[in-house]
């Protein structure tokens, strides 16, 4: 099984490699360099010695190097000694030179050596680091040349070094440790809100779409988070509306079964209705009130035809139709209604001459017949409805206003 590897560690860790790699390259070269201008420092002191000392002219020998002190005042060792390995003169105890001078005086000094550049090499005394000058000058009593030799204990001075490199190492190491926590302290703003962002795709791939990714920050991913957000709002109400289209489509199929089953005895019913008034059409009373049966059956058969056309809707069947007609057959048929309710209608016409207008009479009938039935609803102590026509000639359009004097609609229904 593959490991996963966060963010955070991909972004750290690179950065932490690169950074401890330059760290090490950097270090390294300070040392160096640290190193390099110590030795170049001592040297330069050791040369300006020797060409001092040496173009004095003295006459170098043991009791000139002990009454002028030169090795004191320098802090070094002197060593004059011929090509042949003959010390001439030194300030170091003649005893000493056994040891010393086979590390001084290599086969290779008298071959390196010119007259007029000095030479410097480092050397091991009783396992001491010594560095030692040579310098040739001239012998004044004898018509060969002298190797003239300063040379000084470097204890001190690569103590110095590796302090100085302790030093370098130490701030190397503390500074890769900050820039460290520095760069794991900014992956984590970077990781943090992607975490977030994860846990939140996780939830809402499971199906919840309620949940909201809570990143706050200004940038790039903020921007994705809200947009993941309004992505995740706009799933939701996606899935509310087909949740709700379902509910509608089952209803309306049940809807359309119970108004189909409700229509078929309404037919059978009117065409009894029918057969009795034309029996006992001489008597008025009965007549009327069949007629009025007949109407409320046809109001019924409208609304039916209503739900069925909600629960398989149709196309329009738009034809020139003068609506002022539909209106006055929507109020016949909702007359005895409204009288059983004592509510009065009235029809007011702005406008003489209405034009006919393409419409579908059917569905502006139901349109109509909903108004009256909302107007009677709200005026259960009864009241009166008014119904105002109006023509715009300029822009050939017509209105139609209906208004009553109930107590209008709650806030709840307003929502």
């Amino acid at each position: 099984m593959i490991k996963k590897i966060s963010i955070r560690t991909k972004i750290v860790l690179p950065y932490t490699l690169l950074l401890v790699l330059f760290t090490v390259l950097v270090s390294i070269i300070t040392i160096n360099l640290i190193y390099k201008q110590i030795d170049e420092r001592l040297e330069g002191q050791m040369e300006q010695e020797i060409e001092i000392i040496s173009s004095m002219g003295f006459l170098l020998n043991d009791e000139f190097l002990a009454k002028s002190k030169i090795s004191d005042v320098i802090g070094r060792d002197i060593i004059v000694y011929s090509p042949d390995g003959e010390v001439v003169a030194t300030n170091l105890p003649r005893d000493s030179l056994d040891d010393i001078m086979p590390s001084i005086n290599s086969p290779d000094i008298e071959n390196s050596i010119s007259q007029n550049t000095p030479l410097i090499r480092n050397i091991r005394l009783s396992n001491k680091p010594y560095k030692v000058i040579y310098r040739r000058i001239e012998n004044p009593d004898l018509k060969s040349y002298l190797i003239f030799s300063i040379m000084t204990s470097t204890e001190d001075i690569d103590e110095t070094k590796r302090q100085s490199a302790i030093t370098v190492i130490i701030v190397a190491i503390s500074g890769v440790i900050l820039v460290t926590i520095i760069g794991s302290l900014i992956a984590f703003s970077i990781s943090a809100p992607i975490k977030e962002l994860v846990k939140v795709t996780e939830k809402v791939a499971s199906g919840d779409l309620s949940v909201v990714a809570d990143v706050k920050t200004h940038d790039e991913i903020g921007t994705l988070a809200q947009s993941f957000n309004q992505m995740t709002s706009e799933l939701k109400t996606s899935r509310d509306k087909l949740v709700q289209s379902e509910r509608l489509s089952v209803l309306g199929q049940l809807t359309a079964s119970i108004a189909h089953e409700i229509r078929n005895p309404l037919t059978s019913m009117k065409m009894v209705v029918q057969i009795l008034k034309k029996k006992l059409q001489d008597d008025q009373s009965i007549s009327e009130s069949l007629q009025v049966i007949l109407d409320e059956i046809d109001r019924l058969n409208i609304i039916v035809s209503g739900l069925l056309d909600s629960a398989r809707p149709t196309e329009l069947n738009l034809r020139q139709t003068n609506i002022i007609d539909v209106m006055n057959e929507v109020i016949r048929l909702m007359e005895s209604n409204l009288r059983h309710r004592k509510i009065e209608i009235k029809v007011l016409k702005q406008s003489e001459n209405i034009p006919e207008t393409m419409i579908d009479p059917d569905r502006i009938k139901q349109v109509f017949m909903n108004i009256i039935i909302n107007a009677m609803q709200a005026m259960p102590e009864g009241g009166m409805i008014t119904v105002k026509y109006e023509h715009n000639e300029i822009n050939n359009e017509i209105a139609i206003e209906v208004s009553d004097t109930g107590f209008g609609m709650s806030e709840e229904v307003l929502r």
